[in-house]
């Protein structure tokens, strides 16, 4: 077949396949939106002006102490500030109060003041309530001034810092 009736054939194809597909209608546009809802308006038109104070824990934290040795009651037996870098530091939450459901979270901060572990602890606590978090690591703990954070109820009531030599 020459070349020239093979191009011919196919603009022939390609324009039936067009006139077959209705080219010359336009093509629908978007979808209409629908209105946005009320609950949408208000939060558009909040301003914040004022911020909700936040919520207080659940318990009363009474104490936040620091040791390498803990008793059976979790209590600390031997307290210290300072560690070696092989000891295991326990921190203690001293609570009162009674609360069906009590997070407690403890965030271990190196010397560096980087996040390097994040416990968690939930409860039931009726009166007062001892709750014990501890680290330690085979490579040993990282010489300088380390921060553990307290928080309960997702709200920090209380830090404590140690000291590894």
């Amino acid at each position: 077949m020459p070349h020239f009736l093979r191009r011919t054939l196919l603009t022939l194809v390609v324009a039936g396949c067009l006139a077959a597909c209705g080219g010359s209608e336009p093509l629908p546009g978007p979808p209409a939106k629908k209105p946005p809802s009320k609950e949408a308006e208000q939060l558009a038109n909040y301003t914040g002006t004022t911020i909700p104070a936040p919520k207080e824990p659940s318990v009363k934290v009474v104490g936040i102490d620091i040791g390498s040795a803990i008793g059976p009651d979790k209590s600390i037996t031997t307290k210290a500030t300072t560690f070696a870098p092989m000891d295991t530091v326990h921190v203690v939450v001293r609570t009162e109060g009674t609360a069906e459901f009590v997070n407690f979270q403890a965030r271990w901060h190196d010397p560096a003041n980087s996040v390097i572990l994040i416990a968690n602890q939930s409860a039931k606590t009726t009166g007062p309530t001892a709750t014990e978090f501890h680290y330690s690591t085979l490579q040993g703990l990282a010489p300088g001034t380390w921060t553990v954070e307290i928080l309960v109820d997702s709200i920090q009531v209380g830090s404590t810092t140690f000291e590894v030599k």
